[in-house]
């Protein structure tokens, strides 16, 4: 009966043209329709089974075309609308599936399939899309045609009947052959050809003015799909189409369509980080109904966040633009206190909190200092009389508050900022207990040595909770009294600790020992709470090393997630010169890198470390900041090796060869400025640190390399950079950002120096390749600091390298335009050619 029913789920014709086309027995085809009927069913044993048939047996190259062509024929024709949309899914999902037994992780089935067999499936999908179709149903065929359409299943020029069929429909009379066909534009912009420019304009304009919400909204969205794959020439022909775009939205808000009003305001967000300027002249008014968006409490949360999330994005790419229109620093900051007022319907706690009157007077004379204002509101809040979740934000914001004070605005207060924390360490809800933890270790960061009088009542009572024996659901709790514990160590001082050292760090060693499970949370604290006590009592730590660090670097070599850790975590270490922090799979690991550069101590490890730590992380790229940390710990692991080994040694040169050639390799390739500059750092100290005897020409060639890769890619960077600025996009002052190219030139010209000063004449004839050539363009370029990088490496050959043979060509530059051009006797340049 199943088999009957499937049969009749083809009409007639295409019944027969499919079996025709694939030559197929009356077996196969039974076999297809029973594959269908058990993938349908609603009970588990058929379908598992049907599901392991397709997975083996229809899967591989010989038969995947045929059930794609059956699959594709039953979401076209199917006997109704449940196999119709159940046959364009599964095509979709099997048609963009990796292809089995032959391909690549890249490849998908339908670009591997023969010509003809796509042929067939573009007329049955196209044939089925224009037929008469329920939407549901047309929008999983313009999804299966959208896959298609790509190009590695259909190069440009196989389905030439696609485009004039989308643009036929985009002009149809019925409501989902418009919204589908720009469904289908929307997926794949590319296909539209510059020739069809003026025409598709007009069905944008036509889709922005439709009266239909979700025909708007996927021309919205093809609108923009089609603007990111076009031409920069082209965005001047599409810019004047924006203001029928923008009009559509009030029609959304009036109608209360909120879903609709959402998924248009993403679109636009997307529009404003390509061409922000093409805003300008709509600016305010669009200021004037964003902000209408998110002060309409009545509307969805999308829609008011989609409002906010495009009127931010302007600040982000168009800073300039909103710094001149008057309206939008005001209008923003009243967005978004009101939004941070406002109270979810089922949280009564906040809600308390919200509507309390239960503030300090407002007698203060306004020339207080903030503190006095801010620390006793919340002082206030830390008492039975609030609820606990008022508790556990007063304490939260005081973290915030405490970050950024100084000890001596802290002083006044710890009295009763400690007592009310110490009495909430009796609360009887957790989540206060681990904040109050928290904030108390943060205080006494802040406080340093004003906390010690509170030391010796504090410590005896987190060791002593720490000893405690309690279930599994207080992990967390003792995580976060470890990391209270060792802050308020480290922040009152190595002798004061030294009272109860040995207390605090047995019942460490005893809860390390405890942590068997990879997700307890206990272990990345007692991580961080090592670090903290390996920098407070220095070379003591060492005789530790043999039972703390190898289950750290067990779990650095075994963990597989990766969990991205706040700023603040790491920053402790990261600021102090004395460390380096490595952050491995989620895992920090503070190394001491002091004591390493001049002990033996460490040398034991050194080997493990890097070898199967730090070197294979270079190559973590779902982790920028493994990449950052592992680099600069191959600095001190090769300073450890100098010092134990010798300068000479076996080890040394070993270490040396590893380190040069992988950091050399990551050099050419890694994209993030960031990193970049880690890799220079750790390269930098590397060859302070090296004799000249074991740097050989095979390095120099390696490092010559990627340093021409990495000057060639940030020349081109910044010319472009020069070069932008246009109707379209703004040209944002980068000075923010972490590392800017002009950083990275004055990090590339140390490598530069190093490698003059320490290869010295076997050096010159990789300069001469790789390098002369920039060197020449670079001293000439009229961007300062290009100019300046390439003058600071001919200073780099008059001194280490005299008797280069163009350096007197050099010479007479400088002198000739350098020294005597009225250009240059100002800015960064002209110490560098005096020098």
């Amino acid at each position: 009966m199943l088999r009957k029913e499937f049969y009749q789920s083809i009409p007639t014709l295409e019944f027969l043209s499919f079996i025709h086309a694939m030559s197929l027995s009356s077996a196969d085809l039974d076999g297809l329709n029973e594959l269908l009927g058990g993938l349908m069913s609603i009970q588990n044993d058929p379908r598992r089974a049907a599901e392991e048939t397709l997975e083996t047996s229809w899967r591989g190259p010989a038969r995947v075309g045929v059930l794609l062509l059956y699959l594709a024929t039953n979401a076209a024709n199917g006997s109704d609308d449940t196999v119709r949309s159940f046959c364009a899914i599964l095509f979709r999902r099997m048609a963009i599936r990796s292809p089995k037994d032959l391909g690549s992780v890249i490849d998908r089935t339908i670009g591997e399939i023969d010509e003809s067999v796509k042929t067939q499936i573009r007329d049955v999908l196209l044939k089925g899309f224009v037929s008469q179709q329920s939407a549901a149903v047309r929008r999983k065929l313009a999804d299966a045609i959208a896959e298609v359409a790509r190009e590695d299943a259909s190069p440009r020029g196989t389905w030439p009947d696609l485009i004039p069929n989308l643009f036929d429909c985009a002009s149809s009379q019925e409501s989902s052959l418009r919204e589908c066909a720009f469904r289908v534009l929307s997926s794949c912009p590319e296909m539209i050809e510059t020739n069809y420019i003026d025409r598709i304009l007009l069905l944008f304009e036509a889709g922005f003015e439709d009266g239909d919400d979700d025909v708007r909204i996927a021309a919205c969205t093809a609108f923009v799909s089609f603007f990111r794959e076009s031409p920069r020439n082209v965005w001047s022909v599409m810019s004047p189409l924006l203001p029928s775009l923008l009009n559509s939205l009030p029609r959304f808000l009036e109608n209360a369509h909120d879903e609709a009003l959402a998924n248009v305001l993403e679109s636009l967000v997307e529009l404003a980080e390509m061409a922000p300027r093409m805003f300008k002249d709509m600016f305010s008014k669009i200021i004037e109904f964003c902000s209408t968006v998110c002060k309409n409490r009545d509307l969805e949360v999308n829609a008011r966040l989609g409002a906010l999330e495009l009127l931010t994005t302007f600040a982000e790419v168009s800073p300039a633009m909103c710094k001149s229109t008057s309206s939008y620093a005001s209008t923003m900051v009243m967005i978004n206190l009101s939004l941070l007022t406002e109270v979810s319907i089922d949280d009564e706690d906040a809600a308390e909190w919200n509507n309390n009157d239960n503030t300090e007077d407002d007698e203060d004379e306004p020339e207080y200092e903030a503190a006095r204002q801010i620390l006793p509101a919340l002082i206030s809040k830390l008492t039975d009389k609030s609820v606990f979740k008022v508790q556990k934000h007063a304490a939260a914001a005081l973290v915030n508050f405490c970050e950024a004070a100084s000890n001596d605005v802290l002083d006044p207060f710890l009295d009763s900022l400690l007592n009310n924390l110490l009495a909430l360490l009796q609360s009887p809800k957790r989540y206060v207990q681990e904040q109050v933890l928290t904030t108390i270790a943060i205080i006494a960061d802040a406080a340093q040595k004003k906390f010690i009088k509170y030391h010796d009542a504090l410590l005896p009572l987190l060791v002593n909770f720490l000893k405690s024996d309690l279930g599994e659901e207080y992990r967390l709790l003792k995580a976060k009294c470890v990391e209270c514990a060792t802050l308020i160590s480290s922040a009152v001082g190595k002798d004061i600790f030294s009272q109860h050292s040995d207390n605090l760090i047995d019942i460490m060693i005893v809860l390390q020992e405890t942590c068997t499970d990879l997700d307890d949370p206990l272990k990345s604290f007692l991580e961080q709470g090592w670090g903290r006590i390996c920098k407070l009592i220095g070379k003591d730590f060492v005789k530790y090393l043999p039972l703390v660090l190898p289950p750290l670097l067990q779990t650095a070599k075994a963990a597989q997630d990766v969990s991205f850790l706040e700023e603040d975590e790491a920053e402790e270490f990261n600021n102090s010169e004395e460390w380096d922090v490595i952050n491995l799979s989620g895992k920090l690991i503070a190394v001491h890198t002091a004591a390493l550069d001049d002990k033996e101590d460490f040398f034991p490890w050194v080997g493990e470390i890097a070898q199967e730590i730090a070197i294979p992380a270079l190559d973590f790229y779902l982790h920028d900041g493994v990449r950052a940390s592992s680099s600069l710990l191959l600095a001190s692991l090769f300073k450890s090796v100098v010092y134990a080994t010798g300068a000479r040694s076996q080890e040394t040169s070993s270490m040396w060869a590893q380190i040069c050639v992988k950091l050399s390799e990551v050099l050419r390739t890694e994209p993030v400025p960031e990193l970049l500059m880690a890799y220079y750092t750790s390269l930098v100290e590397c060859m302070e640190t090296l004799d000249p005897e074991i740097l050989t020409t095979a390095h120099l060639e390696f490092l010559a390399e990627a340093v021409h890769a990495n000057l060639t890619e940030i020349y081109e960077r910044i010319k472009n950079r020069d070069g932008e600025g246009d109707q379209f996009t703004e040209d944002v002052d980068d000075s923010e950002e972490e590392i800017t190219d002009e950083e990275l030139l004055d990090e590339l010209n140390r490598v530069i120096t190093c490698l003059f000063k320490i290869g010295g004449t076997k050096f010159a004839p990789f300069y001469e390749k790789l390098l002369a050539p920039l060197v020449s363009s670079f001293i000439v370029d009229d961007n300062s600091s290009i100019k300046l990088c390439g003058l600071s490496v001919v200073c780099d050959i008059f001194k280490y390298f005299s008797e280069y043979p163009d350096s007197s060509n050099y010479l007479k530059y400088i002198i000739a335009e350098g020294l005597t051009s009225p250009k240059s006797r100002s800015g960064r340049e002209q110490p560098t050619r005096s020098h």
